[in-house]
């Protein structure tokens, strides 16, 4: 019985909900948008695959990688990092997974390479058109980018 790590959320249909908006918020500002493709074009083919193993060797490459700022951008994403037996994980799940881990990706790509205005009131738009998300969470996601961007000038000085 290996051990694995898997993501959790506290609502799965929004995380999922949030992925999707962070894409689309990328590609509409064009902002980053090949990079984040690239680095998550592994996840997009490992959903393709009929696979198991490839499903799961790909999401722990890249839980793996971005585990970091998974913990980081908890409270404000409701993504976190567990730990589960390999046998209990369905595919369904494990797809819901990959993408899952893709908004991560686009999300990161956003947050430290494009947090200027533009994407930022995109998503804004994005995410209240959407309903499922509360001003509070609106409000942390955009005070994260003004933080990250912050931290980028700090550490330039």
């Amino acid at each position: 019985m290996d051990s694995n790590a898997m993501i959790q959320t506290h609502n799965n249909t929004q995380a999922l909900e949030y992925a999707k908006l962070i894409v689309k918020a990328v590609k509409e500002t064009h902002s980053m948008y090949s990079a984040a493709m690239n680095k998550s074009k592994d996840l997009r083919t490992a959903k393709q695959s009929s696979d198991r193993t490839e499903k799961i060797q790909e999401l722990q490459k890249y839980i793996k990688q971005y585990i970091q700022f998974i913990e980081s951008t908890t409270k404000i994403t409701g993504v976190s990092v567990y730990y589960i037996n390999i046998d209990d994980i369905s595919k369904i799940n494990l797809d819901e997974q990959l993408s899952i881990m893709e908004g991560i990706v686009f999300l990161k790509e956003a947050i430290y390479s494009a947090t200027n205005m533009t994407f930022k009131m995109c998503l804004k738009k994005l995410m209240k058109q959407s309903g499922i998300f509360n001003e509070e969470q609106i409000y942390a996601i955009e005070a994260a980018m003004d933080m990250s961007k912050r931290d980028r000038w700090i550490r330039q000085l």
